[in-house]
């Protein structure tokens, strides 16, 4: 079950960063529609992959937060 989580949170973290994801024809994109079919029967699997899920949300909220928060710094001449 492992592997299933890690398939998944690659293919969430690429889904919440805004990049590609696999194809029909990529082979990957089979990997992902089984994993998915796995870890849904599985409760804890399913829990996992959801905090998972959540902590790469919220980092990629906070550094992008930051980043917003260290332009508008400079912006103004380095006032908060």
């Amino acid at each position: 079950m492992k592997q299933e989580i890690e398939i998944l949170q690659a293919a969430m973290q690429n889904a919440i960063l805004g990049e590609d994801s696999a194809t029909f024809k990529n082979p990957a994109f089979q990997d992902v529609v089984r994993a998915s079919g796995l870890v849904a029967a599985c409760p804890h699997a399913c829990e996992v992959l959801g905090r998972s899920g959540i902590a790469v949300l919220l980092a990629h909220m906070s550094a992008s937060m930051h980043a917003e928060r260290e332009i508008a710094v400079m912006r103004n001449g380095g006032r908060s």
